[in-house]
């Protein structure tokens, strides 16, 4: 059984919500809301919509890095969960997409999306 993680990004402060410090409140099968247990986030205003929520996919790239939803690969594909066929897969932009086999074997991470906005 994989293990499940979740990392959120801070769109406002573009940074991360450093793990450990924020919980999921559960609003049913797959509904959350993020909740910032750290002493910068005590006095803000904020709203989920502030949030984007990343999940780690079970794996490790040829680094031992842990590959989480968002996540650019080597080749410049983004690491991403597909609704037709359930699981994630990296996407290339023009090229289908390709499911993560292996990825100890020959993927590396080298930044991720939200880094770039």
């Amino acid at each position: 059984m994989r293990e499940f993680k979740f990392r959120a990004w801070d769109r406002v402060r573009k940074q991360y919500v450093s793990q450990g410090e924020f919980v999921f409140r559960e609003y049913g099968e797959a509904s959350f809301e993020v909740i910032p247990n750290c002493q910068e986030y005590v006095y803000v205003n904020y709203k989920q919509e502030d949030f984007i929520i990343e999940e780690y996919i079970g794996r490790k790239d040829r680094n031992g890095q842990e590959i989480f939803e968002g996540d650019i690969d080597q080749d410049g594909g983004e690491v991403m969960w597909n609704p037709d066929t359930c699981q994630f897969v990296i996407n290339y932009e023009g090229i289908e997409m390709q499911e993560i086999e292996d990825p100890e074997d020959w993927c590396e991470i080298v930044g991720n999306v939200n880094y770039k906005n």
